[in-house]
């Protein structure tokens, strides 16, 4: 009878592991998002699962922000997007490599996922395919998602950054020094529709 109990217990303890196991998703989804980190998302909802945010700005404070590191806000694709408030994680999360998330009434409408503020060896669980990640090169965008781009110059200053952005996919890539640093999610649109 113990013997049964024992192996009752077991089997319920690795059917819960396996359950939180598909709860939590590394996959990046192109337009969709990451786990439980989608578009269209509340924004209370996102703060109950990464906590509170380390800043918060309005929309024209984001933009001042750009200005001042020297960047021009039309490129950025939230910028082009419009969205009322963002709010950012920048000393990180415990869960996700998030780094700003964009909200029009309070609905989630882009994020960035960015490598900058992470440990390199806690990123390569995220992934977009088994070639593409954080770190890949700028060989491994155009070889999984095509040629159909535009490049989008996210530079501050002197620091140079090129962001290869599929629009009409809902992800954006931002290359620094040839490799993957920066993944942008948002609802895919017409760039020609939406300019």
């Amino acid at each position: 009878m113990k013997t049964i109990k024992i192996i009752s217990i077991l089997i319920t303890i690795f059917s819960l592991n396996i359950n939180a196991q598909k709860e939590f998703d590394y996959k990046i989804k192109p337009g969709i998002g990451i786990s439980a980190i989608k578009i269209g998302t509340h924004i209370d909802t996102i703060i109950k699962i990464l906590g509170k945010p380390d800043l918060s700005f309005s929309f024209n404070e984001s933009v001042d922000t750009y200005l001042k590191l020297k960047s021009n806000p039309n490129n950025w694709i939230p910028v082009q997007i419009g969205y009322s408030k963002e709010i950012s994680y920048s000393k990180g999360t415990e869960s996700y490599p998030v780094f700003s998330l964009y909200f029009q009434d309070d609905s989630l409408i882009c994020f960035s996922l960015s490598s900058f503020i992470y440990k390199k060896w806690w990123l390569e669980k995220f992934y977009i395919s088994d070639d593409l990640k954080f770190y890949s090169k700028i060989n491994d965008i155009t070889d999984y998602f095509g040629d159909k781009y535009i490049l989008l110059d996210y530079s501050q200053g002197k620091n140079k950054f090129i962001t290869w952005a599929y629009y009409n996919k809902g992800i954006s890539l931002l290359v620094h020094k040839n490799e993957i640093r920066m993944i942008e999610i948002f609802k895919p649109f017409d760039i020609i529709q939406k300019r």
